[in-house]
């Protein structure tokens, strides 16, 4: 028996809601580290951000909107801590899905792809760069 198109819309929205508190903790987490980032903590802010972004990480590769978008915009600033925390690798996985996410989005209009530019320029630059220091090593 297949399920109906509406059981399955609520079953999605209820898992939905019961992950909102593992991202707004995640959210929370990433603002703190940001914080301890801008006053030098960096390997304070890693081990805040980490979790956070493994978290969001985990979320958005369920489908999870609201984590795929914070993820996908947030992945650099995560990039950045661990560059700083001395594990410059450390957040590859999370820039590659949040390139993935840039793409998909950017297929849904010219207008989207226009303003995904940079953002997605920048993440190809940095895993080229990652896999280029790797083959190096």
């Amino acid at each position: 028996m297949t399920e109906r198109p509406w059981l399955l819309e609520m079953k999605t929205t209820w898992r939905m809601l019961q992950s909102l508190p593992r991202v707004t903790r995640a959210q929370r987490d990433i603002r703190t580290a940001g914080k301890r980032h801008s006053q030098g903590d960096s390997l304070e802010a890693f081990r805040l951000a980490a979790p956070a972004f493994s978290s969001l990480h985990e979320l958005a590769l369920g489908g999870h909107p609201p984590a795929a978008s914070i993820l996908a915009l947030h992945a650099p600033f995560f990039d950045e801590v661990a560059r700083a925390a001395g594990q410059p690798d450390a957040a590859i996985e999370e820039l590659q899905t949040a390139l993935a996410l840039c793409e998909d989005l950017g297929r849904s209009s010219d207008r989207m792809r226009e303003k995904l530019a940079p953002h997605v320029e920048w993440l190809r630059s940095r895993l080229t760069d990652s896999s280029d220091s790797g083959r190096a090593q």
